[in-house]
């Protein structure tokens, strides 16, 4: 059990609250905890878990949403420069963390339908068109239905040895103004209108 001492905001959580996509194929009941994204340290364990011990540094992805259980919870103007970053390079697809159906779902099919490799979107959200100009996909993608599965182990293996030597960095920078429970609507708020290159993030010791 790690004790939480921030929680991230992430850009679709504004959007889950105003527009109330049925989640798990269930709407969101309220009052309810968006929040998924989070990170600590590990005060207790159980006996069979061998992968993590006490005060170890983690993140984790709650599942409150999906469960309907409130205490498990927790595009600049540049594809032409993606584009030619991205000449020669084989694309093995998009993840679009925003997934707007006017901004960043367009952006993004616009730039995989320009470069080599898988012409596929996984989005957060589900999207109102499912096929752009070029061949390009667009799939909603759920965090619950990848755990326990080859490639959600073999990427965190690889993330935790990232992370230790400094090849993966942990980014955006975060944006740390309010503190406590009570600070997270007005946070929630703050990314609605708009963010930049930055991470919302919510002190809570």
């Amino acid at each position: 059990m790690p004790h939480t001492a921030y929680i991230a905001i992430k850009p679709l959580e504004h959007k889950i609250q105003y527009h109330n996509p049925p989640l798990a194929g269930r709407p969101t009941i309220y009052p309810t905890i968006l929040g998924a994204d989070c990170s600590g340290t590990i005060v207790a364990i159980g006996d069979k878990v061998t992968t993590r011990k006490a005060e170890d540094r983690v993140m984790a992805n709650a599942c409150g949403l999906q469960s309907r259980r409130p205490e498990m919870s927790a595009f600049q103007r540049v594809e032409d420069e993606i584009v030619a970053a991205l000449k020669g390079k084989t694309v093995v697809g998009v993840l679009d963390c925003i997934s707007d159906d006017e901004k960043t779902l367009p952006a993004c099919a616009r730039i995989l339908a320009k470069v080599e490799g898988k012409r596929k979107i996984a989005a957060v959200l589900t999207p109102a068109k499912t096929k752009y100009e070029g061949g390009v996909e667009v799939t909603r993608l759920s965090i619950p239905a990848l755990r326990a599965s080859e490639t959600y182990n073999a990427v965190h293996e690889w993330m935790a040895k990232a992370l230790a030597n400094g090849i993966l960095q942990p980014k955006p920078d975060p944006i740390i103004i309010g503190e406590g429970f009570e600070s997270i609507q007005l946070e929630i708020d703050r990314v609605r209108k708009g963010v930049s290159a930055a991470k919302v993030v919510v002190r809570l010791s």
